[in-house]
């Protein structure tokens, strides 16, 4: 087992950790999609340049 793969497993959020986890990642997801969307239009609208 890798160095690596025992870090990643060491982040994996504590059970006590998953209701304010949740809560944060609807807003967070919120923000991302808006995030992408604005990408997404900055990136098609490169291309048609």
């Amino acid at each position: 087992m890798s160095n690596h793969d025992h870090k990643h497993e060491s982040r994996e959020p504590a059970a006590s950790d998953v209701d304010a986890s949740k809560e944060l990642d609807a807003r967070e997801e919120a923000d991302i999609r808006r995030q992408i969307a604005l990408e997404v239009q900055e990136f098609e609208q490169g291309m048609e340049g």
